[in-house]
């Protein structure tokens, strides 16, 4: 419910942390939300138990210890290396690079006399991947806060070199977002669908090199 009506939609996939309840409420930090939300119990709980496809049937997780001291130099090629098998290790079309690629083939073979169904498929697009997906600008800008801090932490400047790089990459995505909504709105200097797909594959390029790199240096044992 702490949802605009506007952006609810089904999706069982969603995670948040619980941090605290106060009576019949639990106080919420959503990815989606940028200040702390509440969530009244039953309304949790139904959510918690949603069915359809990938349900979590309930699904928590929680730490049970953090230890004083961290093995930060591990702890971040851990992380890279399991950030760059999702995003290019995974044999599933629709995920990670694999996944940008085939949207872009998508985007360039979308019939331009449909203008109707490409206004919703673009303006979709942006929705997903600005608003209240998890891809496009924002998270990559926020991977590259990642890199920049990790980097620091452990004193490795291609951490901070690949921060620049992967900022660079957001401002692409959102530039492709830019176009889309041009592209929607028919307005003067459209671009082409062809061009639109050429941009977002230009995007899953840079990424995988990037994250080659990454995962190459990830898999160096220090």
């Amino acid at each position: 419910p702490y949802f605009p009506p506007e952006m609810r939609f089904h999706f069982n996939a969603h995670n948040l942390l619980a941090y605290g309840k106060q009576e019949d409420e639990y106080l919420l930090s959503d990815p989606v939300f940028e200040e702390p939300v509440r969530c009244a119990a039953k309304d949790l709980q139904r959510a918690r138990f949603a069915r359809g496809a990938l349900a979590s049937k309930g699904l928590l997780y929680w730490l049970e210890d953090v230890p004083r001291e961290q093995d930060w130099p591990r702890l971040v090629r851990q992380s890279i290396k399991s950030t760059g098998r999702i995003l290019d290790g995974l044999p599933l079309p629709w995920i990670g690079m694999r996944g940008i690629e085939y949207l872009a083939k998508k985007i360039t073979a979308l019939d331009p006399q449909a203008k109707k169904y490409n206004r919703l498929f673009l303006t979709h697009i942006v929705r997903m991947q600005e608003e209240i997906g998890t891809g496009g600008a924002g998270f990559r800008f926020m991977y590259a806060s990642f890199l920049q801090e990790a980097s620091s932490l452990i004193n490795e400047p291609f951490l901070f070199e690949a921060s620049q790089r992967l900022t660079l990459i957001g401002d692409n995505w959102r530039n492709f977002a830019s176009l889309c909504v041009q592209q929607a709105r028919g307005r003067s200097a459209v671009p082409e669908l062809s061009e639109l797909g050429e941009a977002l594959g230009g995007i899953a390029l840079d990424e995988r090199a990037l994250f080659k790199q990454l995962s190459k240096w990830a898999a160096k044992r220090k």
